[in-house]
């Protein structure tokens, strides 16, 4: 993804095109990495989906989804109370928020604008790297 964002600016295009990154993004950590990493946006529909109640039946397509998640069949939809379901989505967006503004703090940094690769470390045999 740094890659490709640093194309876009050479080429002049970084202020036409955004990049939207997303794959297994459920944490903070996670988030922050991919947006030090040069992502304009993240988005984390896996963790959200599982917030929801979405137990990965792998029914999406079928329209069976056992919890009502994802179907449009109203007896399977009755399963789902919106109602219930909402307070753990807002929970867990709220926690995810506040951990990410955590991180940055302990970083030293006040805005996601701020950060760049060389903020993320990885540990590679047995040194720190940065990105």
């Amino acid at each position: 993804m740094t890659f490709v964002k640093k194309l876009l600016i050479e080429t002049g295009l970084k202020s036409e095109i955004k990049l939207i990154v997303s794959g297994k993004a459920s944490t903070s950590f996670d988030i922050i990495k991919l947006l030090a990493l040069g992502a304009d946006c993240v988005n984390a529909a896996r963790a959200f989906m599982l917030s929801l109640g979405c137990i990965q039946a792998r029914e999406c397509n079928n329209n069976t989804c056992p919890v009502g998640v994802a179907t449009q069949n109203k007896s399977l939809v009755a399963g789902l109370d919106p109602t219930e379901k909402s307070v753990r989505v807002y929970n867990y967006h709220k926690a995810v928020v506040h951990e990410i503004r955590e991180v940055l703090a302990a970083m030293g940094l006040t805005s996601t604008n701020q950060l760049k690769p060389e903020h993320i470390k990885v540990r590679d045999d047995n040194q720190i790297k940065t990105y």
